[in-house]
């Protein structure tokens, strides 16, 4: 139902109408409301006392209650088949209305930034991301189906390809080793050729021809969309207007039917994965509630139209449009006054999307038209490149996904186990993601196909070990377990202590037949970590006097533990003691008293 207006005009001097968040005078000089389909319209002119200075502003506001019926984000653009176009807000309310028939569009604004006709930020449409964004990195809003909103800058695993049947349900989504690359044979490996591609794909491996309606951009950026029309085995070369999926995959073989849609896009993953619908924008507004005091955008303090998008805390979204640079109507906000404006209307997070000449709004009229409802300062309205739009879902089509079948091929359980001082190696599986050693019923995950015991055993005594090989649950399964591997452990046996000890004029060696790897040398005090079996007294610049020195074989724990403390006594003689000593040809012999 399309229910027109109460009508109020308000003029007062005070602050502002909605809860304090704006700290300039408000004045209200006309508001005016309507409900379209249980949304909210609202078009309110005043002024703004900043300081000295009296500023009109007009803006208009679109949003609605989603706990009081189905209500939906959705995104729209009117793209060529081979590329962007930009077109006006209006216009992609059409486009997508006639496209969407289960949504009835309400309203919506423009939204992204762009640059020729390419969005700056992605942009995803019904599920599809029809641009991954130009590198500019900033801010994204996503809406998913199960109405959770995703908030920042999206990432990316490579891409995929999207299988729907003639209806739109989906069949599938497998990931794509490559596109428009070499192909290299390989089980279940997925290769992707568009009409750009210009060598001939290779002869015996299965090729899917799709006949496409829509391909975008170049890679990272690329996306493709078509109908499946055939598969062939024999050479192939590219012709315009095609796509090529070249693999051995057996879901592909299974379940890929003539006439279904396929789709190739990037793979949003993180807070991202799963969403339907998303813009870009530029400047947060809101954080958490909070209005943001350093906003990055274009001009955030001098006054322009301005577009906005805004999620309240029950996971409402409402829109802003604020008109501008049209003297005696309105002069438009800076960013922060638009950040304030957010707030009284109860956003928790809020950005800014393009302004200037492209600020539009529309709403749909009581003969299911759309009309532009605000003023745009281009005159007539700019055309940009997407929209968002708030609407009603008014059709839930069985979306569940088909049901796979299981291809999966069985791993064969892992071989030879083996013990090597204290690390267990094993014959991994070709297809294993990973493997799950389980020593007396612990079960623990490695990457390799070696697994080191003491992060498992520390004490002696009888262990059995058994080693399966994991699957990705979807070419592989898990394999069965292996044999069991007895492990009679005896703890770790302590090491001979050093011995040995010669002490030069200026190195202590010791361990000179058999030296060890690690030692633990502690003299004056002080303990060193040594990796060889001698150490340099000279460099220590020690006083004279009588010294003992403790040094230790490290083991490592599992198979050989620390050795007992090797004790070691030397004297440094003064410069009196040695002349002494010297006179009395008794140096030799008193340092081979202490030296030991």
């Amino acid at each position: 139902m399309f229910k027109k207006v109460i009508l109020l005009t308000l003029s007062f001097f005070g602050f502002s109408l909605f809860p304090g968040n704006l700290t300039n005078q408000v004045t209200i000089i006309d508001s005016t409301q309507q409900t379209i389909y249980g949304a909210t319209h609202e078009r309110v002119q005043r002024t703004l006392q900043v300081g000295s200075s009296s500023v009109l502003q007009t803006y208009h506001y679109l949003g609605a209650d989603f706990d009081s019926g189905e209500f939906r984000i959705i995104t729209g653009d009117d793209y060529t088949s081979t590329g962007y176009r930009l077109a006006t807000t209006k216009k992609h309310a059409e486009v997508s209305q006639a496209k969407y028939d289960e949504y009835l569009i309400i309203g919506g604004v423009n939204a992204d930034f762009f640059s020729g006709s390419a969005p700056i930020e992605a942009y995803v449409e019904d599920g599809q991301v029809i641009s991954s964004g130009q590198g500019y990195y900033r801010e994204v809003i996503g809406f998913k189906e199960n109405g959770q909103i995703a908030l920042g800058t999206p990432e990316y695993d490579g891409y995929e390809i999207i299988i729907q049947d003639a209806v739109g349900k989906e069949r599938i989504r497998l990931p794509i080793k490559n596109i428009n690359a070499s192909y290299v044979n390989h089980p279940f490996d997925i290769y992707v050729y568009f009409d750009t591609y210009s060598t001939t794909l290779p002869n015996g491996i299965p090729k899917y021809l799709i006949s496409t309606n829509e391909t975008k951009g170049a890679i990272p950026r690329i996306f493709g969309q078509g109908t499946y029309q055939s598969s062939k085995t024999e050479a192939h070369t590219m012709t315009s207007g095609t796509l090529a999926i070249v693999s051995n995959n057996p879901y592909l073989a299974a379940l890929l039917e003539t006439g279904d849609q396929v789709t190739i896009n990037r793979k949003m993953t993180g807070a991202f994965e799963g969403v339907k619908w998303a813009v870009g924008g530029w400047g947060k507004l809101v954080i958490n509630g909070v209005k943001n005091t350093n906003i990055v955008s274009v001009d955030p303090t001098l006054r322009h139209p301005r577009t906005a998008i805004g999620v309240k805390a029950d996971g409402s979204v409402f829109f802003i449009a604020a008109d501008g640079r049209q003297i005696g109507y309105s002069q438009g906000m800076t960013l922060y006054e638009l950040a304030d404006l957010m707030l009284d209307y109860g956003a928790v997070d809020a950005y800014n999307l393009d302004g200037g000449g492209s600020t539009t709004m529309v709403l749909r009229t009581n003969t299911n038209t759309f009309e532009v409802v605000n003023q745009p300062s281009d005159n007539p309205p700019r055309s940009v490149t997407n929209s968002v739009f708030l609407a009603l879902q008014v059709r839930f089509d069985d979306t569940t996904p088909h049901e796979i079948p299981d291809y999966s091929t069985p791993l064969n359980p892992p071989t030879n186990l083996v013990i090597q001082g204290d690390r267990l190696t094993f014959q991994g599986q070709t297809g294993a993601k990973e493997y799950q050693v389980t020593i007396n019923d612990v079960v623990y995950t490695t990457k390799s196909q070696f697994f080191t015991l003491p992060q498992a055993i520390s004490s002696a005594g009888l262990y059995t070990i058994t080693v399966q090989a994991i699957g990705d649950g979807f070419y592989y399964k898990s394999s069965e377990l292996s044999a069991p591997f007895p492990f009679d452990y005896p703890g770790a046996i302590p090491l001979e202590s050093p011995n040995q000890f010669r002490l030069t004029t200026t190195t202590l060696y010791w361990d000179e037949s058999d030296p060890h790897t690690d030692y633990r040398f502690t003299i004056n005090g002080k303990t060193y970590t040594l990796f060889l079996n001698r150490f340099t007294i000279s460099t220590l610049n020690l006083t004279p006097g009588t010294y003992i020195v403790e040094v230790q074989k490290l083991g490592d724990g599992f198979v050989h533990g620390d050795s007992e403390i090797a004790y070691f006594t030397f004297r440094v003689y003064s410069a009196v003691e040695k002349e002494v000593l010297a006179s009395m040809g008794l140096i030799k012999e008193i340092f081979i008293l202490f030296a030991r």
